[in-house]
């Protein structure tokens, strides 16, 4: 008889990937950088969009930080009172989500979710 492995995903865990992520990810931060050009140029007409070649000034700068819970709930279109709950386990992503960070950071969701998760052990 095969024993099946079930997982169950750990919420503080997966906060703590999503932190990783905001401080780590270059496609992250180089999102970000497009993004904020983008929402910006829709403001302001005299801004030329980022050519996404990452290597315009702001994006120079924006790379040599961590993206702000701010930033990355604006990008996902949540709060970054939302993002912090992520993180601190208070509350999860939904997968609509996990699958927009996972597609902009260039990760599998099943591999991201996988590395949130603990095994339960059979009774």
């Amino acid at each position: 008889m095969e024993i099946v492995k079930i997982l169950s995903v750990d919420y503080s865990k997966m906060g703590a990937e999503i932190a990783a992520l905001r401080k780590n990810n270059i496609r992250l931060r180089k999102y970000v950088c497009f993004f904020k050009q983008f929402y910006d140029a829709e403001t302001d007409t005299d801004m030329e969009i980022c050519p996404r070649d990452m290597e315009c000034e702001r994006c120079g700068k924006l790379l040599e930080t961590s993206v702000s819970q701010e930033e990355l709930g604006r990008v996902l279109g949540e709060s970054k009172h939302v993002v912090a709950s992520w993180e601190t386990g208070r509350t999860s992503p939904d997968m609509q989500h996990i699958l927009a960070l996972c597609t902009i950071c260039g990760l599998d969701m099943g591999d991201f979710i996988r590395s949130s998760s603990v095994a339960l052990k059979p009774e």
